[in-house]
């Protein structure tokens, strides 16, 4: 049983559209003012920066094998890390608005009051998110 889970679409239909608004607003009055080259550089600036964005969840996974639980993670890679199945004590999701799809998991083993590994899940599609918390081995918690 070894599962990779790697992020949906919704992110980057999302970086899509912050794009296109972002980059439309100040379009008309460059070009009628005649600054457009200004425009395109900032135009430029701003993909760079959210195709450095999408290409970091795009390298984003969570790796589930017989033995571990793995999480990598480019844009954040001090939240990346792996804990062996047979270490974890409990597994508390964090929700918010859409309990079928919590913004995070948070991993603990025996003897600790902190997380070892903290997975960021609303990058990825809700099908491969509920199959992680159906995972005995995670032994999920819900908050009271």
């Amino acid at each position: 049983m070894r599962r990779t889970l790697r992020p949906g679409p919704k992110p980057f239909i999302v970086i899509a559209i912050l794009f296109a608004v972002v980059a439309s607003i100040p379009a008309a009055p460059s070009i009628v003012g005649g600054h457009a080259l200004d425009w395109l550089k900032g135009v430029a600036c701003l993909a760079a920066l959210l195709g450095a964005i999408g290409l970091g969840l795009t390298f984003t996974s969570v790796t589930v094998d017989e033995e571990a639980i793995t999480y990598k993670s480019p844009l954040d890679p001090l939240a990346a890390g792996q804990v062996r199945l047979a270490e974890i004590a409990a597994s508390i999701p964090f929700v918010l608005a859409e309990p079928e799809h919590p913004v995070s998991l948070s991993i603990y083993v025996e003897g600790t009051e902190a997380p070892v590994l903290e997975i960021r899940l609303k990058a990825f599609r809700r099908q491969d998110v509920s199959w992680l918390l159906s995972l005995p081995a995670l032994r999920v918690q819900t908050q009271a």
